[in-house]
C-alpha cells in the first residue's frame, strides 16, 4: 500500500451528543488546550441544538460546525459527521471525554506518517467516573462488571495485548494492556481515529440507534478484516480521559454487557 498522506496533514474530529451540555463544554475545554488544534470540529446533536449553540459559543477559538440529526443515533450521527468532514484524518470521541494529553494530536499525526500501511488507531482510556452521588446499585454493577470480565478474560486465556473479535463477534478487551504499541482487530468509539479514505468503503450502521453499543467494534472489524492485519494499531500514549457521563443510564448498560460477555463464555 502506497501512503498517500500528504505533507499537511488536515484533521478533523466529529462528536455526537445529546443533550450533554456541561459534558460538552468541559469537552471543548480540554481541546480547546491542546498543543495543536483540530482544523475542523463537527458535533452532531440529536437534542436541544438551540443549548448546544449556547455551549459552543463560547469558543470561538476553536473551528466548529454543529449540525442537527432528528434521530438519537450516535452511529448515524458519526456518519453525518463523516459525510461533513474534510479531513484526511477523521478523529471520533464522545463528548464526555477529557483529552488532557497535550500532544494528542501530533502523536495521532506521527504515529499515521510512520506507519503507512495503518488505517485506523486507538489508544488507552483512562476511566474516571464523575457520579458524585452514585447510587448502590450503580456502583455496584460498575464493579461486578469489571470483576466478571477479568475473571473471564483470565479462565478463557484471552490474550491480553490483543483487542480481538471472536468468532461468536464478541470483542475482547484483554487483562494485559498493551504498553506500546501493538496490533489489534478493533477501535474504541470514544478514542479512535482513521485515514478518511476508510469511509469511501465503510460506515457506521445506520441502524443502531439511540447510544448505538458496539457500533464501534462493527465498523473497525470490517476495516480489519478489509485491510488486514497491522491495519489497526492500539498506541499506548494517543490517551485522552472518558469520564462515564452522569446523563447515561448505566443499569441496562452494564446488564447489557454482562450478558454479552455471558455469551461469549459458551460460545
Amino acid at each position: 500500500m502506497i501512503d498517500l498522506m500528504p505533507q499537511k496533514v488536515k484533521t478533523s474530529l466529529i462528536i455526537p451528543t445529546l443533550n450533554r451540555f456541561d459534558d460538552l463544554r468541559a469537552c471543548l475545554n480540554s481541546i480547546g488546550k491542546l498543543n495543536q488544534s483540530f482544523d475542523e470540529i463537527i458535533i452532531v446533536e440529536q437534542g436541544d441544538i438551540a443549548k448546544t449553540k449556547t455551549v459552543i459559543a463560547d469558543f470561538n477559538n476553536l473551528t466548529i460546525s454543529l449540525y442537527f440529526h432528528s434521530v438519537k443515533s450516535a452511529a448515524q450521527a458519526r456518519n453525518i459527521g463523516i459525510e461533513k468532514s474534510s479531513g484526511n484524518l477523521v478523529f471520533f470521541i464522545d463528548d464526555d471525554t477529557d483529552l488532557d494529553e497535550k500532544n494528542y494530536i501530533d502523536i495521532a499525526i506521527n504515529c499515521f506518517k510512520n506507519n503507512p500501511k495503518m488505517m485506523g488507531l486507538t489508544g488507552k482510556i483512562k476511566s474516571k467516573s464523575i457520579f458524585k452521588k452514585p447510587t448502590f446499585g450503580t456502583k455496584w454493577l460498575r464493579k461486578l462488571y469489571q470483576w466478571f470480565i477479568k475473571i473471564v478474560n483470565i479462565t478463557l486465556l484471552y490474550d491480553g495485548l490483543k483487542m480481538q473479535v471472536l468468532k461468536s463477534g464478541i470483542n475482547t478487551h484483554g487483562v494485559i494492556e498493551c504498553q506500546k504499541q501493538c496490533d489489534i482487530e478493533w477501535t474504541q468509539g470514544c478514542n479512535m481515529v482513521f485515514r478518511k479514505e476508510v469511509f469511501d468503503k465503510f460506515k457506521f450502521n445506520q441502524n443502531f440507534l439511540a447510544w448505538s453499543c458496539a457500533e464501534d467494534v462493527m465498523l473497525s472489524y470490517q476495516i480489519y478484516q478489509y485491510y488486514g492485519k497491522g491495519s489497526l494499531q492500539y498506541l499506548a500514549d494517543f490517551s485522552l480521559i472518558h469520564h462515564n457521563s452522569l446523563d447515561m443510564n448505566w443499569k441496562p448498560i452494564i446488564f447489557g454487557l454482562f450478558l454479552k460477555q455471558l455469551i461469549a463464555i459458551s460460545i
